[in-house]
């Protein structure tokens, strides 16, 4: 398509109100930044300090200032709010808002800097006692800094800003301290620091027993600090016990010995003098349980009976006979057991040194039977075959007689399943409240089986069956399905059908689904007829062109929809024409794609036995290059007068481009490098017939330019 003459474009751009889009260009103007940077307090000026200036959308310009403090910042084209800084080692940096207006030539912005303050900070650590300079100590400050005194007992720390510092003083076999100080300006700051010897002490004392006094060997104690450090000792033959070198603190002496309750003293307070510390413990006192176990009824001792008590365990003999020796005084939990046996718990307390008795009589477990006969409930024949089950997983299958029975049941109620082919099955409750036997005879009562059969014909032409239907019928119950195809009488039978409610239906390739109920109450035969209404089918055709030429595409790509699913596929001849038949009636999408067009899709209702006609116009996706043509330096040229291509100001340059809608919407960006020569936009960006605005952002400059994509 060949370029619509200049005026044309024009008023369209005008009719659009982009008219300032069109012959936007960038701005010629440009503002220098000048200025001076000073010491605030000083007032001299101040070499190598980096000032720049910088803000969204805005490359930084920056410069350095000379012996006499002046900096110059030339080229700030772009009108707006940017923030300048004054950057240099030893001084705080300083941030100022400016407002760059281009239509100034010249804008001044000074900067005072403040200078960052430093000092010393030192000191001697030495003994509070003697004054002695501590050799070793370590020092740290709040900021990370740390020194190790020698034998002058000096630290320093050098190049300390202004601000409060922690100073902290640790040294071997002292006390710790934390110090304040403030630095303020450049005087040194003195900070000694007198640490306090740590008081040692010794803890000691006797062990012994609580009731006669005497010393306790091989005693475990430990001295405890409330911060949970211990020392660990052990008395000899006199019960005592010693720790020296106890530092000043709050203690406990825990004692414990074989035979003993453990015991722990109270907190003693520990502060350079010796310290004793006596513990008098209590001796464990030790019992035992005797006892037998016997039967409830016939107080007969019952052998291999299994008795448990705090993780331990007896069995009885034939006397029946258990016991349990060297118990703490206490409450036990005897757990007792025996086979045929019902198990029991009892309570049992050891109070003294002395034998506690716990006689326990278990009660035998009374077993019992059940016995029944499985029969047909009109007849009242036994049935063979039949399964019953009762809790336990026990399972009996009876033989002719129809005979089952469960041995050794314990006492109590038992639900029994109940089975049989061709029965209905049952579930019927039994109690076996003796050593006896339970009889429990049931009766299950017969399947009637039925049968289900039909015809499937047109419902129009009379006489016609059809054959290869597939009938399908399922009970209401959701059991499996079964499966019958007619033959070509259109015939379908199901034979052994049980009685119940069921749902026929019948499916065929040329004729529309149809369903039914049949009720099957008898064993007689129920019959269920179709008539099907056949299918009615139309077809599709048409021709897919090229949008612009009007070519027929070859090979092009045609496709029925219902919904998500596929009804019809196929493909132009090389006139772009196509014929899809044997489509059933309904609304349908057809859609015409083809690898070098876009896809085009359309809603179309086929009609029975006719043609309908669907044509598609497909666009072809274009895409645009847009040519970047590098002056020589110093040219003043900006756009080149044919389309799509746009010249940069300097050879050596990269930057970024940009396309936009004439919406405002940016659709494209891509950066490039000194050595590109041309970007292609991808597919779909842009189309046939649509005006865009193209901007390169490259050294501190803009360019932008209207383009029409013909």
């Amino acid at each position: 398509m060949p370029f619509p003459p200049k005026e044309v474009v024009m008023l369209r751009f005008m009719s659009r109100g982009f008219l300032l889009l069109f012959c936007f260009f960038c701005v010629a103007n440009a503002t220098t930044i000048s200025g001076t940077v000073t010491d605030s307090v000083a007032g001299t000026k101040l070499a190598n300090v980096i000032v720049s200036v910088n803000g969204q959308g805005f490359t930084t310009l920056r410069d350095t200032t000379d012996a006499t403090g002046a900096y110059s910042l030339p080229e700030a084209k772009i009108p707006g709010n940017f923030t300048a800084r004054a950057t240099v080692a030893g001084y705080i940096t300083k941030s100022s808002a400016i407002t760059i207006d281009t239509a100034t030539a010249t804008m001044t912005v000074n900067f005072a800097i403040v200078k960052i303050d430093t000092t010393t900070i030192a000191g001697i650590i030495s003994d509070s006692a003697s004054g002695t300079p501590i050799s070793g100590a370590i020092v740290t400050t709040s900021g990370g800094r740390r020194d190790t005194t020698k034998d002058d007992g000096k630290y320093v720390f050098v190049k300390m800003a202004s601000g409060s510092y922690t100073v902290s003083t640790s040294a071997p076999s002292y006390v710790g301290k934390n110090t304040t100080v403030v630095v303020s300006g450049t005087d040194t700051v003195k900070a000694n620091v007198a640490l306090a010897k740590i008081a040692y002490a010794t803890v000691s004392g006797t062990i012994s027993d609580s009731a006669s006094a005497a010393p306790i060997t091989n005693a475990i104690v430990s001295l405890r600090m409330t911060n949970g450090t211990s020392k660990v000792d052990t008395t000899k033959a006199d019960g005592k016990y010693s720790f020296d070198s106890v530092a000043t603190g709050t203690y406990t002496v825990r004692a414990s010995a074989i035979g003993y309750n453990n015991r722990t003293s109270p907190s003693t307070a520990v502060s350079g003098a010796a310290v004793t510390v006596n513990v008098a413990l209590i001796k464990i006192v030790y019992g035992s349980i005797y006892g037998i176990i016997a039967d409830s009824a016939s107080g007969t001792p019952i052998t291999g009976a299994i008795i448990t008590t705090s993780g331990r365990r007896d069995t009885t003999k034939a006397d029946g006979v258990f016991t349990f020796d060297s118990l703490a005084a206490g409450t036990y939990s005897l757990g007792v057991s025996a086979p045929l046996y019902n198990g029991r718990t009892v309570n049992t307390a050891v109070a003294s040194s002395g034998t506690d008795t716990a006689n326990v009589k278990l009660l035998k477990i009374v077993y019992g039977s059940i016995y029944g006969i499985i029969a047909d409930s009109a007849t009242g024949t036994p049935i063979a075959g039949a399964i019953v089950t009762t809790g336990g997983n026990r399972r009996d299958t009876t033989k002719a007689d129809g005979v089952f029975a469960f041995a050794s049941l314990t006492l109590g109620t038992y639900s029994l399943g109940v089975s049989a082919p061709y029965y209905n099955g049952r579930t019927v409750n039994t109690t076996v409240a003796t050593s006896g036997t339970d009889t429990a005879n049931v009766k299950l009562l017969k399947i009637v089986y039925g049968s289900v059969s039909g015809t499937i014909s047109d419902s129009i032409t009379s006489g016609t069956f059809v054959s290869n239907a597939i009938v399908t019928i399922r009970a209401n119950n959701n059991s499996p399905a079964r499966i019958d195809t007619t033959g070509s009488d259109g015939k379908y039978s199901f034979d052994s059908v049980a009685v119940g409610t069921y749902t026929v239906s019948v499916a065929s390739k040329v004729y529309n689904s149809k369903t039914a109920t049949a009720n099957v109450t008898t064993s007689a035969a129920v019959t269920v007829d179709f008539a099907l209404i056949k299918t009615l089918f139309g077809s599709v055709v048409g021709i897919v062109t090229d949008s612009t030429s009007g070519i027929g595409l070859k090979s092009a790509t045609i496709t029925v929809r219902s919904g998500g699913t596929v009804i019809k596929t196929g493909t132009t001849d090389a006139d772009g024409k196509y014929t899809l038949d044997s489509i059933p009636v309904g609304v349908y999408t057809v859609r015409a794609s083809d690898s070098a067009y876009s896809t085009k899709s359309v809603t179309d209702s086929v009609k029975t036995s006719l043609t309908d006609t669907t044509n598609f116009k497909l666009v072809k996706p274009i895409s645009a290059v847009i040519a970047i043509r590098k002056s020589v330096p110093g040219a003043m040229s900006v756009f080149a007068t044919t389309f799509g291509e746009l010249v940069l100001k300097n050879a050596a340059s990269a930057g970024e481009l940009k396309l936009f809608g004439l919406n405002g919407k940016l659709l494209y960006k891509t950066n490039f490098t000194e050595q590109t020569n041309s970007i292609a936009l991808p597919k779909n960006i842009v189309g046939h017939g649509n005006a865009y605005v193209v901007r390169i952002s490259s050294q501190n400059s803009i360019y932008q330019k209207s383009i029409m994509i013909p």
